[in-house]
Formats: C-alpha cells, sequence, structure tokens
C-alpha cells in the first residue's frame, strides 16, 4: 500500500523521506485536497499532521474545524496527529504568553465533540510509526476494544477534560480526573 504525501508542504516531505524509508514505508508526493497524508485505501485513511504550535494557530484562526469537517466528508476514517512534546512547549517563556493548558484541552474537547479523532506522538519517526501501525490494523480488520476506557467514554460523570486527558497514552482515568 502506496502513502500519499501532501506536496503542499515541500520542507516536510523533504524532512519526512528518511523516515519514510527507515520504515519501509512506500511513499508518493502528490498534492491533496484534504489532510497531509492519505493511505489509499477503501475507504481512505487520511491524516493532519500538526505541530503543538500549529494546533493552537490553528484553533485560534478556525482553519483546524475546516480542515475536520473536509476530512470526515471523504472518510470516516480521518485523525489529526499531534506532533511534539506538549510540557516542553507551555514552558517555553514566549509560548505561556500566549497559550495555556485549558486552551490547548479546550482545543481538543470541542474537536472531540465534533468527531475528531487525535494521535499524539512527539517526533515524526512516532508519526510514521503511527501511521503505519494504523493501517495494519485497518487491513486486519482490527478493532481493539479497551474496556476500561470506553466504559469511562460511556459515564455522563466523567467530564470532557478528563476524557480528553485520556486520549494521551499512559493518561488513566484516575490521572485524567486529577488533573481536571
Amino acid at each position: 500500500m502506496k502513502l500519499i504525501v501532501d506536496s503542499n508542504d515541500y520542507a516536510l516531505c523533504r524532512g519526512l523521506s528518511k523516515r519514510l524509508t527507515e520504515k519501509d514505508v512506500e511513499y508518493e508526493v502528490r498534492h491533496l485536497k484534504t489532510g497531509d497524508f492519505k493511505w489509499e485505501t477503501d475507504p481512505p485513511i487520511i491524516f493532519e499532521r500538526k505541530t503543538i504550535k500549529d494546533f493552537m494557530q490553528s484553533l485560534f484562526n478556525h482553519h483546524i474545524h475546516t480542515q475536520l469537517i473536509n476530512m470526515q466528508e471523504v472518510t470516516p476514517y480521518n485523525y489529526i496527529i499531534i506532533v511534539g512534546n506538549l510540557r516542553e512547549f507551555l514552558l517555553n517563556p514566549e509560548v505561556k504568553r500566549r497559550y495555556n493548558i485549558k486552551q490547548y484541552m479546550g482545543g481538543v474537547c470541542s474537536l472531540a465533540i465534533h468527531g475528531a479523532k487525535f494521535m499524539f506522538c512527539e517526533n515524526n519517526s512516532q508519526m510514521v510509526y503511527l501511521m503505519k501501525k494504523t493501517l495494519e490494523k485497518f487491513e486486519k480488520k482490527d478493532r481493539p476494544i479497551l474496556l476500561e476506557k470506553d466504559m469511562i467514554y460511556k459515564s455522563k460523570d466523567v467530564s470532557p477534560y478528563t476524557k480528553t486527558l485520556m486520549l494521551i497514552p499512559m493518561i488513566s482515568s484516575e490521572i485524567g480526573r486529577a488533573h481536571v
């Protein structure tokens, strides 16, 4: 299966070529109408990549909302991948003047309510791994169910903020509730 990489971001394409090759991902660079990456499956799997800074900026100008709607019109298999270390981002003095954790969590919650599905990673190598693993799971029709989290998500007693925090790997319901 071939991964299509959007040609609109030339710097990203150049920087990713090594990562894609290292992970044995066959890819082609060409213009995509929506998303930054697309597996040409039936239906397609589309990913929109955002650094944390890009994500925050796109929340304020509402561009991410338009991107989400466009992806949802094409396929139910659409994902927003947020790349970066949130702690490092928020500790940056320049960033602290503009953004805070509540804005970040509120943005994730707002988009999640509208059907956004998120993946989080710290770098492009991890992002490539996530995209490749998503394809593998899709091809196997693997639909793992996380019972504890599934039951918590259905509970009306759990705040949207806690549910959002639980999307981050290694965050349990107890940790999520403790930080809200």
